[in-house]
């Protein structure tokens, strides 16, 4: 019985802690990559099962509320969908031709599209890059131009029909509805309001460069996404000033982690930390900030205290093989989205691949005179066993308590036996 169970669990999330070694011993999980299509590297075009679909340069990521994951196919000139079933399908553009037209599904043309947010109503919103436009694409695959003029690049405000950008990279929409725009050429960061209003919150349009400070003034080279915090602010992957920016909710703009024009690899807190051209940012559930840092071709993550990490592969390190343990290799990460069990999916974009990616979670064993207690942060709604060994060499693992459904970002289990060592796991149980 207990095999059969055990085989329902993903022994990648796995972890071994010794328990009596520190009072408080805390340890990080493997990361773990994994190409969800046929990793061929070669571009095409297919639909189909996920596992044997094909893309040309996948860049921007969203999920809908249904699990449902939408890709823009940059290079292909067209908007993909993954079904919760792992079906891909086309849901708008003309495949390998570039262009501009409104239309239903592959009636539509679109130009190099990157981002994509899902707007109030429920429909996709894309960053038509090429075309210098935001467009709209309805449930039913009807796409419309949402803001711009196609084919006019320009830094004008004003009412959706008046604007003008040029060329839009990344694109999100805030809790209170608001959408956000790196508009990159323009090097700036521009709001379109929930009445339809665009303006420019920060950077001097058509002007580039590196400025802290009142947003008006200041400076930003080629931003390519933004991600908004829980408490309103705006991150920006400045991606060739090789830094992550703020705009604050006070109008002002500060640099929270690199240094300006420095492009390496290179953990550390705030200036510390080293970029090279990031691009596509995300918000886990806790409010760590993900960075695909392209050029390095790794995943890293921005923390609370400002402290930058390397995620998930090798910096300065191409390839696309899987792997647990930083093993796992990219090839120009571009687009990231969070699933809802907190898996990150990432757009291998020279890789023409789809890679997710377990990421590692945090654990503290806190050792009393009665027991021991395990403690981890946990994805909401997520199921989570804790098993144990009395050796390393013992052929099993056991489980100390029924799984546990994460109700909260954090999951404390107690252990009272009086044991002189014991090793422990903690698994993430599939539903």
């Amino acid at each position: 019985m207990q095999r059969e169970q055990h085989s329902r669990w993903k022994l990648r999330a796995s972890l071994w802690l010794i328990g009596l070694l520190l009072s408080v011993l805390p340890v990080l999980a493997q990361d773990v990559v994994t190409t969800l299509n046929s990793g061929t590297r070669e571009p095409g075009y297919a639909n189909g099962p996920l596992a044997t679909a094909k893309f040309n340069d996948p860049a921007g990521l969203v999920f809908d509320a249904q699990g449902n994951l939408y890709v823009a196919d940059s290079r292909n000139h067209v908007i993909r969908k993954v079904a919760t079933d792992g079906t891909v399908s086309l849901v708008a553009g003309g495949v390998g031709e570039a262009g501009f037209a409104d239309g239903t599904g592959s009636a539509a043309r679109f130009d190099t599209p990157f981002g994509l947010t899902i707007g109030n109503d429920g429909a996709l919103l894309v960053a038509d890059t090429g075309n210098h436009i935001l467009r709209r694409v309805a449930l039913t695959g009807a796409v419309t131009t949402y803001a711009g003029l196609a084919g006019t690049p320009g830094n004008t405000n004003g009412i959706l029909s008046a604007a003008r950008f040029h060329s839009p990279l990344g694109v999100k929409r805030d809790a209170a509805g608001n959408i956000w725009v790196a508009d990159s050429g323009n090097h700036t960061i521009r709001r379109i309001t929930v009445a339809g209003m665009v303006e420019t919150v920060a950077g001097t349009p058509d002007v580039w460069g590196w400025e802290d400070g009142p947003a008006a003034s200041a400076k930003f080279n080629g931003p390519v996404d933004v991600a908004i915090s829980m408490d309103g602010k705006v991150y920006v992957s400045d991606g060739f000033n090789h830094v992550i920016r703020c705009v604050q909710t006070n109008g002002v703009v500060s640099t929270v982690a690199g240094a300006g024009g420095k492009a390496v690899w290179v953990d550390g807190i705030g200036a510390e930390a080293r970029f090279w051209n990031p691009a596509g940012v995300a918000f886990d559930a806790a409010g760590n900030l993900y960075i695909a840092d392209s050029r390095n071709h790794v995943i890293r993550k921005l923390d609370a205290s400002g402290r930058v990490s390397t995620v998930s592969g090798a910096g300065q390190d191409s390839g696309h093989v899987d792997g647990v343990n930083q093993t796992g290799r990219y090839f120009n990460p571009y687009g990231l989205a969070f699933d809802a069990a907190g898996n990150l999916v990432v757009s291998d974009s020279y890789n023409q691949m789809l890679r997710q990616v377990f990421v590692p979670f945090t654990v503290a064993v806190n050792v009393g005179t009665t027991g021991r207690e395990i403690r981890w942060s946990a994805v909401l709604g997520q199921q989570y066993q804790v098993q144990y060994k009395e050796s390393l060499n013992a052929l099993e693992w056991l489980n100390l308590t029924t799984p546990r459904h994460a109700d909260s970002q954090e999951i404390v289990v107690f252990d009272a036996a009086n044991s002189p060592q014991r090793y422990y796991r903690v698994l993430v149980v599939i539903p």
